[in-house]
């Protein structure tokens, strides 16, 4: 009997977790720490940062929330009480995948985790300055978006149809160069938006990534790593790779691909890798990928979220005719 009571009783309290909350005016357990400290995680290993406030998710330049978390001290306590639960969730999306909750309100918070897990006994962070919480907010109301006036008509007409927006690409400025990732999330999306079937494949040969996009493209020949093994998420595309992925993707799309002959396209022609030539002439031929201008492709440099978003929609608008 006294094991099944405890059972009932153990049962009650996870249950009734989700309404509880909790007090600021509590014991100090474990000092005063910051919110990123609280949160394990730091800038460099961070990839972005979002907020929901009130519902409505945004995201924020992860620069800027650092250099307000880092001050932004908390009190860890531990006795539940009522409180109101008026702030905000954080979320920091790491390098390698992973993603760090938190809750923060200016009378205190809840530790996601301990929601999510049924941790005993609940933790609650309060803000030694409340007037903090609002310097965050203050960075999502802050953002606008960055697009090159050439770029204006043809991205809006993008997030229009596809209803991509900043919280895929992490960031409002679209003029910031596009990680080889975020390139191949775009590539997947635009061929599926356009009933296209990239299948739903596990092969990934790939130790640094877990991306079911990846593993799609991988599988489908569209995209390969830097190695056997190496994909490199986090590197921004160049030039040359973004053209033999779009390439490929004309190929799956089946559309007319020209054939090119030996004659020097480019200036800089010599540049380009042996595996990505054709596929740049092609580029080029079929209107979708221009050069940097006095007739230089320049493969090497690096590739914006604008311009993937610009070749993206010249590449399904493509008429073969």
């Amino acid at each position: 009997m006294k094991k099944i009571l405890s059972i009932i009783l153990c049962l009650t309290m996870l249950l009734s977790i989700s309404s509880v909350v909790f007090a600021a005016d509590t014991e100090t357990v474990g000092g005063k720490i910051t919110l990123t400290q609280f949160m394990g995680a730091n800038i460099e290993d961070t990839k972005t940062v979002t907020i929901n406030v009130k519902g409505q998710n945004a995201v924020i330049d992860k620069a800027e929330f650092f250099a307000v978390a880092d001050s932004m001290v908390l009190t860890s306590s531990l006795k539940p009480s009522a409180t109101d639960q008026n702030g905000i969730f954080i979320t920091l999306e790491t390098n390698d995948g992973e993603y760090l909750y938190c809750y923060v309100s200016q009378s205190g918070g809840v530790d996601k985790y301990s929601l999510a897990m049924s941790r005993l006994p609940y933790a609650l962070y309060t803000l030694d300055d409340g007037s903090k919480i609002n310097k965050i907010i203050s960075l999502s109301a802050a953002q606008t978006k960055k697009v090159s006036q050439w770029a204006k008509d043809i991205v809006e007409k993008f997030e229009n149809t596809y209803g991509l927006s900043e919280s895929d690409f992490g960031t409002y400025d679209y003029t910031q160069n596009i990680t080889r990732e975020i390139f191949c999330n775009m590539a997947d999306y635009t061929l599926r938006q356009n009933g296209y079937d990239t299948g739903h494949y596990d092969l990934n040969p790939f130790e640094d990534v877990s991306s079911p996009t990846v593993s799609r493209l991988y599988a489908l020949g569209i995209i390969n790593g830097k190695s056997e093994t190496v994909f490199a998420p986090s590197d921004y595309i160049t030039r040359e790779e973004a053209a033999v992925i779009v390439y490929r993707m004309a190929e799956f799309m089946k559309k007319n691909i020209p054939k090119t002959d030996d004659t020097p396209y480019y200036n800089d022609e010599n540049q380009i890798s042996d595996w990505a030539v054709n596929a740049v002439k092609v580029m080029r031929k079929m209107g979708i990928m221009q050069g940097v201008g006095e007739n230089e492709f320049s493969p090497k440099s690096t590739y914006t979220i604008e311009q993937s978003i610009t070749v993206m929609a010249r590449l399904y608008e493509y008429n073969d005719q």
